[in-house]
C-alpha cells in the first residue's frame, strides 16, 4: 500500500509540472476563444491538480487508520485498494493532458471526451475485476448492513455486482461512436448508479433470506 501512496504522489507530483509547464507558456491561449470565468478557472494550475490531490488525501487517512487490516489483504484482493488510491490521481493527470491539448487545436474536444469515456470505463472495469475477492468485512467493498450482516450475502453480493459491472463495461464500449463522448460518461455513470441501487436491494433480499433460514434452523 505504501508503494501505491507513493506511485500516487508521484502522478500528483507530474500533473503539478504539466500544469506550471504550461502557466509558464501562458496558458490558456487567447485564441481558444474561452470565457473569461472559463480562463481563469484554467489558469489556475491547481483546477486540474486539486481533483488529484484531493482524491489522495482523501485516501491516506484511510489507509492510515486501517493499515493494519489493509496490510493482512494479499493477493488480488490487495489490488482493488491500492487502485483506489490511485484513481483519481490518474484522473487529474489525464485532465492535465487532454484540457490543453484540446484547446491548443491537437486533437479535437470529441476526441478528449472519448479518451476520458475509456478511462472511466477501464477504472470500473476493474475495479468490477477485483471486487469480487475482497475478503468479508473488508475494508473496501460494497459495505452495508445487509452485506455486513452474513458472508454468504458478502460474497454473493460482491459477486454479482463485479460481474454486472464488467458486463456493463464491455457493453458500453462503442457508445462513444454512437452517441458521443460525454453522452457515453452520462449513460455509464447512470448505468452504475442504477446499477448500485439494485445491488443494494438484492444484498437485503438476500440477507432476508439468511435470516428466515436460520431462524427455521433454530
Amino acid at each position: 500500500m505504501r508503494q501505491s501512496l507513493f506511485t500516487a504522489a508521484i502522478i500528483v507530483a507530474l500533473t503539478a509540472c504539466i500544469g506550471i509547464t504550461l502557466w509558464a507558456n501562458g496558458y490558456p491561449p487567447e485564441k481558444a476563444g474561452l470565457t473569461e470565468f472559463k480562463s481563469q478557472m484554467l489558469s489556475v494550475i491547481t483546477f486540474p491538480l486539486f481533483w488529484a490531490g484531493f482524491g489522495l488525501l482523501l485516501t491516506v487517512p484511510t489507509i492510515w487508520f486501517k493499515r493494519r487490516r489493509l496490510a493482512e489483504t494479499s493477493g488480488k484482493a490487495a489490488i482493488l485498494p491500492a487502485l483506489s488510491v490511485q484513481l483519481f490521481a490518474l484522473a487529474g493527470l489525464l485532465m492535465q493532458v487532454l484540457i490543453p491539448l484540446d484547446l491548443y487545436g491537437f486533437i479535437e474536444s470529441e476526441g478528449s471526451q472519448i479518451a476520458f469515456f475509456y478511462f472511466i470505463a477501464l477504472a470500473f472495469g476493474l475495479i468490477g475485476n477485483f471486487v469480487v475477492t475482497v475478503p468479508f468485512e473488508g475494508k473496501v467493498g460494497f459495505r452495508t448492513a445487509a452485506t455486513l450482516s452474513d458472508h454468504t450475502v458478502w460474497t454473493k453480493t460482491h459477486r454479482m455486482l463485479g460481474r454486472r459491472l464488467v458486463t456493463i463495461v464491455l457493453v458500453t464500449l462503442p457508445l462513444p461512436f454512437l452517441v458521443g463522448g460525454q453522452m457515453a460518461q452520462w449513460i455509464l455513470l447512470g448505468l452504475i448508479c442504477a446499477l448500485k441501487a439494485l445491488t443494494w436491494l438484492q444484498a437485503r433480499q438476500l440477507a432476508a433470506r439468511q435470516n428466515f433460514r436460520r431462524s427455521i434452523t433454530n
